[in-house]
């Protein structure tokens, strides 16, 4: 890894998963298909979002459409149902659009089980 680069925890995507979310630390939110992310050869890498400078991945969700999703800033937490996931849905490898104010730190984002 290049020197100051980290990895995230590794989550395999549930099989029936047909949409992918991932943060940043910019506070942005991008959602997009799973069929947007060829599947390469051993060793290679998809970009999942465009990122600015100094800006990092936080969290990546595998999720089903209808799924809410749940994502967390510090000790709050929004519910982003699939009218809300879809202000966010974009071409993989692009920005994604900020989160509300008060969520623009998020550092997890998942399948909101309740």
């Amino acid at each position: 890894l290049p020197k100051g680069a980290s990895l995230l925890k590794a989550d395999i995507l549930p099989k029936d998963a047909d949409k992918i979310a991932v943060i940043s630390s910019g506070g942005r939110l991008l959602v997009f298909g799973r069929e947007d992310l060829p599947i390469l050869s051993k060793g290679k890498g998809n970009k999942l979002m465009n990122l600015s400078s100094g800006e990092t991945v936080v969290g990546i969700c595998g999720f089903t459409t209808g799924a809410s999703l749940k994502v967390v800033a510090g000790s709050r937490h929004v519910r982003l149902n699939a009218k809300d996931q879809a202000l966010y849905e974009g071409k993989r490898a692009t920005r994604g659009l900020l989160l509300p104010k008060g969520f623009q730190r998020a550092v997890h984002v998942c399948v909101d089980e309740t």
